[in-house]
Order: structure tokens, then sequence, then C-alpha cells
């Protein structure tokens, strides 16, 4: 049904497969889309160098997380971006289904004698329109967490002032 759309495909490597839709999906036309839906001061670098896209442990899921001055807006910024990401794969795939389906039918109508085959494969790229991309979907939306991550700010001060203790120690002698 895809044969001929500029997809996802599986290369027989997974790991290359996952990294080749990680960098679809980090592009600078999705940040673009995404910044004026995340307010005032967000621009297309901004976005993109909050973003960041990986794959998740040996598997074929992304990972797509945002760094921002609060959890809620890390989470705003990674849905927004996902969300823009996978609209434009979507609208990459209308056009290519369009332009597929205009020139068939004029292949179609230009033919004496129907050709079945043809007829399919117009019914095909019909039934295709509006449809998501079979490659990419959305799992799960991104969500703040819901304490800080790290360690505590009483254990960072104990183990400065032993670190410290160590250093003075150890100039001392």
């Amino acid at each position: 049904t895809f044969l001929g759309f500029r997809l996802l495909r599986d290369s027989g490597d997974p790991t290359r497969t996952v990294q080749t839709a990680a960098t679809l999906v980090e592009s600078r036309s999705a940040a673009q889309d995404a910044a004026p839906a995340l307010g005032p001061g967000w621009d297309a670098d901004r976005v993109l160098d909050a973003v960041e896209v990986e794959p998740e442990g040996e598997s074929n899921i992304l990972a797509v997380t945002a760094s921002a001055d609060s959890a809620g807006l890390a989470a705003q910024v990674a849905n927004r971006f996902t969300r823009a990401a996978l609209q434009e794969r979507q609208r990459d795939l209308d056009r290519q289904i369009e332009t597929e389906l205009t020139d068939a039918e004029a292949r179609l109508q230009a033919q004496p004698a129907p050709s079945i085959d043809l007829a399919a494969r117009v019914e095909q790229l019909q039934a295709l329109r509006g449809g998501e991309d079979p490659t990419l979907s959305l799992s799960q939306f991104a969500t703040p967490p819901g304490s800080p991550s790290g360690a505590s700010t009483p254990l960072v001060l104990i183990l400065a002032a032993l670190g410290g203790l160590a250093l003075g120690c150890v100039a001392a002698v």
C-alpha cells in the first residue's frame, strides 16, 4: 500500500532504524511549529535546545524529553514538540498520497480500457486519505514528575562538607 512513499523503513538493523526515526522527529520545522504554541520568548532554536529525542534502551521507542524552568513547562514543551513533529510527518504523507492519487486517477482516465490494478490502486489511495502515518505514533504524553529528581539538598550539603573536610586534611598534611 505504501510502496513508493517516503516513510520510515526497517533497514534490518533495529538500532539504525530507531536512530533514523529520532533524526526525523527532531526537526527544525517541528520546532518552528511548536514555538508559537509555547508562548512569547519561544523560537525554533530555543525549542531545539530544550528538546532531546533519544531511543529508549534497546527498543523501537523514542523518548522525547525537554528541559525548562519548571517540570510542568518541560512536559508542555516535550508534548507540543512531539505533536508538531507527528503533524509534520502526517502533512508530508498526505502530500505524497495526494500527488500519487492525482497521478493514478489521471492515468486511469487516460486509458481506453480501465485497468483493474490501477483502479484498485486508486481505491487504496483514497482509503489512505486522512489516515495516520503507520510508522510513527504517540504512545504516551510527557507528564511532570511528582517530586524533584536527584539528591536532596541536605545530602548535597553533607557530602560537600565531608569533601571540604577531606581536602582540608590533605592540604594540612
